[in-house]
């Protein structure tokens, strides 16, 4: 019904352009534009602009087939990464994310240790984190310390991963920073470190030395923490 309301001319002009195919190298400079438009919500305005003057200029009955040229807006992407590692949050991020995996690591042996914390408040001791590190002391820990050990006498502490066991909280103030080189042993070590200070020990036994102080582990913490 209303292909009745155009002219003759018209008519004529419309089917002379579909049957050059104006019409689909046209529209395909339009797609072309409503693309550039689609990335960027803030030159969409400016792409719509430029897709209706490559309309009309198509239909102005000149040279139907000529290329149009279109101008594209320009995009100018933002480096957020460049900003965010200005602000250090990419920096920390990374820092967060290596301590975690070194936690992992540290797991296994951490665990030996830290199922005695609720043995060690039922029966009177306490647990405190300091640094990072889980201090149990007290209770049945102070027990174990002085009956459970390689020591004769006992051990003042003693380090399980990140899980330090002290005698009483005076102790674990005194022997915080030789008991820190073995948490960063435990560290490089992960669930191996057990074993391998174990057998550092027989290692010294085997050479007619002392299993504790002449344990490779020991002579680190003592010579970083005497």
């Amino acid at each position: 019904m209303w292909i009745t309301l155009l002219s003759h001319t018209q008519v004529h002009y419309a089917n002379e352009v579909v049957s050059s195919f104006i019409g689909p190298h046209v529209w395909t400079r339009c797609e072309q534009a409503r693309v550039a438009a689609a990335g960027n919500s803030a030159v969409r305005g400016h792409a719509k602009r430029t897709a209706w003057r490559a309309w009309s200029e198509g239909f102005d009955g000149a040279s139907h087939a000529r290329a149009l040229p279109i101008t594209y807006p320009r995009l100018v992407p933002i480096r957020l990464s460049s900003a965010l590692r200005r602000s250090g949050a990419i920096t920390l991020h990374r820092r967060t994310m290596k301590r975690l995996l070194v936690y992992l690591w540290t797991a296994p042996t951490t665990l030996v240790g830290l199922w005695l914390a609720p043995l060690a408040l039922i029966t009177g001791g306490g647990v405190q984190r300091v640094e990072g590190v889980i201090e149990i002391h007290g209770g049945i820990v102070r027990w174990l310390l002085r009956h459970c050990t390689l020591l004769k006498g006992g051990a003042s502490a003693m380090t399980l991963g990140h899980v330090v066991l002290g005698q009483d909280r005076t102790v674990l103030e005194l022997t915080r920073e030789h008991e820190r080189v073995h948490v960063r042993q435990a560290e490089r070590w992960g669930p191996l470190f057990l074993p391998a200070y174990l057998l550092a020990s027989l290692i010294a036994l085997l050479r007619g030395k002392n299993a504790y102080f002449d344990n490779a582990f020991e002579r680190e913490a003592y010579r970083r923490a005497p």
